[in-house]
């Protein structure tokens, strides 16, 4: 799906195949988006599709939507990525290893069964705690993230962008009968989108680190 074409049905390939003129225009745009904070709404608009997990499937849980953005407005918010992730990942804790770059689920593992190994060594109990965020990509609460990007002072025309993006986002859905009317999405990190895991991951650890300082018993 990372090829298909969003609202404005530009491709991956059509980029890639642009020429010095056209780079120059697709340049120029970007940066004018960056520096007045308009995005135009074929670049804003999100296009839901909807992918049966099952035969004959017809609630909507039975469903997987997949989001489609235009390639043209990630090339911006790639460059904001770059931008913003080094001060995202200096609010993260060291034990946090989703969506970060060379650390994931395989270290995750080995600590865990290092603290096992040894608690079993020294006939110590562990108590472990899981808890099961129900679809928590879509939970996100819009202006507590844009919150958590101006605490860590993320630069106002990067934030700017990010409040268009998120704040002001619309979408459609296509379905085999047609696509529906134009909605408005309040609330969730934006699927497809490459700032998503950085803003989950801010989102989500100074949510944690209240909620720990609140709990004397999770204080060492």
């Amino acid at each position: 799906m990372v090829k298909a074409t969003g609202s404005d049905e530009i491709s991956t390939e059509m980029l890639k195949a642009l020429d010095d003129r056209n780079v120059k225009a697709i340049t120029k745009l970007c940066n004018i988006i960056y520096n007045t904070g308009y995005i135009p709404n074929e670049l804003e608009k999100s296009m839901f599709i909807t992918i049966p997990k099952k035969a004959k499937a017809q609630d909507c849980t039975e469903f997987r939507t997949i989001s489609l953005m235009s390639h043209v407005i990630k090339i911006l918010l790639k460059i904001i990525q770059k931008r913003i992730a080094n001060k995202i990942d200096q609010e993260c804790s060291n034990l946090q290893s989703g969506f970060r770059p060379g650390i994931g689920t395989r270290e995750g593992i080995f600590n865990l069964r290092t603290i096992l190994e040894r608690a079993i060594d020294v006939q110590q109990d562990v108590h472990i705690c899981f808890i099961d965020y129900a679809k928590a990509f879509d939970r996100v609460n819009h202006t507590k993230l844009i919150e958590c990007l101006k605490d860590i002072g993320v630069d106002d025309k990067d934030l700017q962008i990010i409040i268009k993006m998120y704040c002001e986002q619309t979408a459609v859905v296509r379905t085999k009968t047609g696509i529906s009317s134009v909605f408005k999405i309040k609330k969730g990190v934006r699927q497809g989108c490459v700032l998503s895991p950085n803003l989950y991951n801010l989102y989500t650890e100074k949510i944690l680190r209240k909620d720990i300082e609140k709990l004397k018993a999770c204080q060492v």
